[in-house]
């Protein structure tokens, strides 16, 4: 029975109950932005002052990638796979990150705001640097693997999962974004 949203696989002889934090999807996802966090602070300094990037948005971007990097995970076509079932991936959760990010129209207009702040082109550089980051943070596309199906799964995302209320803490924690349950 699947009650948590994990991130990855639990480790052998490893319950639910007691599962490590790095392996529960809100866990990881706070692990990934307290490391991003590091690092802005040790490089957005020099990054913004080469690239000519204003260092807040350059930390804007980085943190949306780093929350935003495994919400696919979330999905019905994800989270068998790391309970043991064999199922294909038709999708990768790569991509249903940045679906979510962009499609949900909740979680869209609260980056949307966040980024008001900015102009355009800077708005649009970063959105694009988000996608990439997110896209490629695993760079496991099998262009081989693609096909075409003649049915097309439908990805069930139990927005109502209490977990995501962790998940939402930590887009109100590192940038500021309130998000109400998602629906």
């Amino acid at each position: 029975m699947m009650n948590r949203l994990l991130a990855k696989k639990l480790p052998n002889g490893c319950k639910e109950e007691n599962a490590p934090y790095s392996c529960l999807l809100s866990g990881h996802i706070e692990q990934v932005a307290d490391t991003a966090e590091l690092l802005i602070d040790r490089i957005s300094a020099k990054i913004a002052k080469r690239f000519q990037w204003p260092v807040a948005l350059f930390r804007d971007t980085v943190m949306l990638a780093a929350l935003g990097h495994d919400l696919g995970k979330i999905g019905s076509l994800f989270q068998p796979l790391v309970y043991g079932e064999r199922i294909e991936q038709f999708v990768r959760h790569e991509v249903l990150s940045v679906w979510l990010l962009w499609r949900h129209s909740q979680l869209n207009n609260e980056i949307i705001k966040r980024f008001s702040r900015y102009g355009e082109r800077e708005r649009k550089l970063s959105f694009a640097v988000v996608c990439l980051a997110i896209w490629g943070h695993h760079f496991k596309w099998e262009i081989s693997r693609v096909h075409e199906s003649e049915t097309i799964p439908t990805v069930q995302f139990p927005l109502d999962h209490p977990d995501l209320a962790d998940i939402t803490r930590l887009f109100k924690q590192f940038l500021g974004i309130s998000l109400h349950p998602l629906e």
